[in-house]
């Protein structure tokens, strides 16, 4: 009996030390779904081609439009379906900047796209035609980066115990992100503003709860970019109506 209780504890001790002693440095895009390829510097450096409806000479020769506010503006993040909410309320509260905003769905049907490479239509020319037929003056597109990394401290050793897996903080959990997003001219498809932001946090978590610390801090440092873009968005916006 004495020796199956010594296993069973020893066989919990080895469970939580494969558990726990998992660090390193890990990458996503703003969103989960923005994956490389599919993400916000690929979409950029589409989007500032030719759009197919106007060849290189016809979209040269325009002359660019003065940015006018409040206008009516589509919103799409990058691997969603939606924006997030947050963002279309923080933008429909500034009535001086948007008379109108929309979501418009940011995301990419990949295996369509292997299969059909020549034909598929690119994903910002999808997007542009569709905040085009919802009426918007302007399309803001988003994305970005968030880099997550858990390290042990030297608390680490008390892991090996129940009590330190769960009290001693012994898990160093830091999270950075980076997002940008650009309003584009739906009508020639001109990238005519630019936003940035970005942002860090870094907390010391037992072993036991850091994976739902880190899921916290990601869900936090998501928000806290989303809501740094609409507000830069939101202030440009009204920098070039007071210039006018």
């Amino acid at each position: 009996m004495a020796i199956s209780k010594q296993l069973r504890a020893a066989s919990s001790v080895s469970s939580l030390l494969a558990l726990f002693l998992f660090g390193g440095c890990e990458s996503d895009g703003l969103s989960p779904r923005e994956v490389q390829g599919d993400d916000y510097a690929a979409f950029v450096s589409q989007i500032t081609q030719p759009p197919p409806d106007l060849g290189e000479a016809a979209i040269s020769s325009q002359p660019a439009r003065q940015l006018s506010f409040p206008a009516r503006i589509a919103v799409a993040q990058l691997g969603e379906v939606a924006p997030p909410q947050r963002m279309l309320d923080a933008l429909r509260k500034a009535s001086k900047t948007c008379s109108m905003v929309c979501p418009v769905n940011g995301t990419v049907d990949t295996d369509n796209r292997r299969l059909h490479r020549s034909l598929a239509e690119p994903q910002g020319d999808q997007m542009r035609r569709f905040a085009r037929d919802l009426g918007a003056d302007y399309l803001f597109v988003f994305g970005g980066t968030v880099d997550r990394s858990t390290d042990d401290t030297s608390l680490a050793l008390a892991d090996v115990t129940i009590i330190g897996a769960f009290l001693i903080p012994s898990k160093q959990i830091d999270v950075k992100g980076t997002a940008a997003g650009s309003l584009i001219e739906v009508g020639s498809g001109r990238v005519v503003l630019s936003v940035s932001a970005d942002s860090h946090d870094r907390r010391l978590s037992p072993a036991a709860s850091s994976t739902a610390d880190e899921l916290a801090m990601l869900e936090s440092l998501r928000d806290k970019l989303t809501d740094q873009l609409a507000q830069r968005l939101v202030d440009q916006a009204q920098a070039v109506a007071i210039a006018k």
